[in-house]
């Protein structure tokens, strides 16, 4: 579907193409974003995608950065189902004689904006090759897709590594400004025990013992509060330009 629409649009594109999955929410999409596409569309600073000209949607380096995928690895060196099969979708997708790194890391999960300048850096029978490749394998879906989920970086930066600090890139893309990566990692943590807690409200947990649903759903409810309000706080510091752009530096290190 993506290459798709690059090849048909190739010579028609917006300033920036957003590609996502149909999903409004799904685990891909950070919690600092509420989980939701909409919100986090919705906060996409268009600005900086357009300065930096690729994006991914996802800033988590939870199995992704900073040394997700090794190039090198066999079948019988990783647990990581697709590892093994990056160095020849390489090869396949830009040529046998392309310089495999042995590194590979970003994050997951294959959606990101992209500028009309960085599409069209490469050649429009690029994006051709790429499609008849996903359609003439012999390779399952499942590896074809995670394969590609780590080389959009390749396609349209020429880089093998895309792993932004994730507090920066929050601050900086979405204007979501936590006062430090330690704040951050207090946010994620309520968020998954937020998470966990659900399970004991399920309608069988709540039949078999009702007052530990009583319980999570109190707890549930003074989790969300805090984390309405961290948010709301990080939002009110991102509207400061200084915060956002002078005061963070650079979005790849973490001084």
């Amino acid at each position: 579907m993506y290459f798709t629409y690059l090849y048909d649009f190739y010579d028609n594109l917006p300033d920036i193409s957003i590609f996502i999955h149909f999903h409004e929410s799904e685990w891909h999409i950070d919690s600092p974003l509420k989980g939701s596409m909409i919100f986090t569309l919705s906060r996409l600073d268009l600005e900086q995608v357009l300065k930096r000209e690729y994006f991914n949607l996802r800033v988590s380096w939870k199995d992704a950065c900073p040394d997700w995928i090794n190039t090198t690895n066999t079948v019988e060196e990783t647990t990581k189902q697709e590892e093994p099969w990056v160095a020849p979708a390489m090869r396949a997708n830009f040529g046998n004689d392309v310089q495999v790194p042995e590194i590979i890391a970003g994050p997951c999960c294959s959606q990101f904006a992209v500028t009309r300048e960085a599409i069209r850096r490469n050649p429009k029978e690029q994006y051709k090759r790429h499609m008849d490749w996903l359609i003439e394998t012999d390779w399952p879906d499942c590896i074809t897709g995670r394969v590609w989920e780590h080389m959009w970086p390749w396609l349209f930066k020429g880089e093998a590594k895309d792993c932004t600090i994730e507090w920066k890139a929050l601050c900086q893309m979405y204007g979501i400004c936590f006062e430090s990566a330690a704040a951050l990692q207090k946010y994620e943590i309520v968020w998954e025990n937020r998470k966990s807690l659900r399970e004991a409200t399920s309608f069988f947990n709540e039949l078999w013992l009702p007052s530990a649903g009583k319980s999570a759903r109190r707890k549930i409810r003074n989790f969300e509060g805090f984390m309405d309000r961290k948010i709301d706080e990080a939002i009110e510091r991102g509207k400061d330009p200084a915060v956002r752009r002078d005061g963070l530096g650079d979005m790849y290190t973490d001084h």
